[in-house]
């Protein structure tokens, strides 16, 4: 996980571990958490770019100043057909915090799961849909850059199990 965060990495760290000491003890019901602090600006292409880590997600708002960029999955659900999709939705739902609007999921699913036998074989690698919780996030909202990560929540760690993840970003 070298080189993950990009500008000033004490700070962000600092921050970081903050947010984690004030969520700590972690509820039992909370599978995953997300921790945000704000960053000093960067090129978030650049910074996606220089990352090893798969996969790689950016998005940019055409009407407004908002971008995301993000890498690795610490959830990863996809299908190559519906038979799981309302299950992996109803999943998603369960992990959405009421309280944290920048708690996201990405991706989507195919328009239409009845295909004609050349786009199926077009497509069919794509699957029939695919949702990524990223384990990393920079996000770029009126000015502000933030940095995120996501982490699972296991009862065999102590803080200073996350503390020593943190640290090594």
């Amino acid at each position: 996980m070298s080189n993950v965060i990009v500008g000033n990495k004490t700070a962000l760290v600092s921050s970081l571990l903050e947010q984690l000491a004030y969520q700590w003890p972690l509820s039992p019901n909370q599978e995953i958490i997300r921790l945000e602090t704000q960053s000093s600006p960067i090129d978030l292409i650049q910074a996606l770019s220089s990352q090893t880590q798969s996969p790689k997600l950016y998005w940019g708002d055409r009407e407004s100043p908002f971008k995301i960029a993000a890498f690795g999955a610490i959830l990863d659900l996809k299908g190559l057909n519906n038979a799981h999709f309302e299950s992996d939705l109803a999943k998603i739902k369960s992990f959405l915090p009421k309280n944290n609007p920048n708690f996201r999921f990405f991706g989507g699913r195919r328009f239409s799961s009845v295909d004609s036998a050349e786009k199926e074989s077009t497509w069919q690698h794509f699957g029939f849909y695919r949702f990524i919780l990223p384990e990393f996030e920079w996000r770029e909202e009126n000015g502000t850059t933030y940095f995120a990560c996501y982490i699972k929540n296991d009862p065999q760690k102590s803080v200073s199990d996350y503390q020593s993840e943190i640290e090594s970003l």
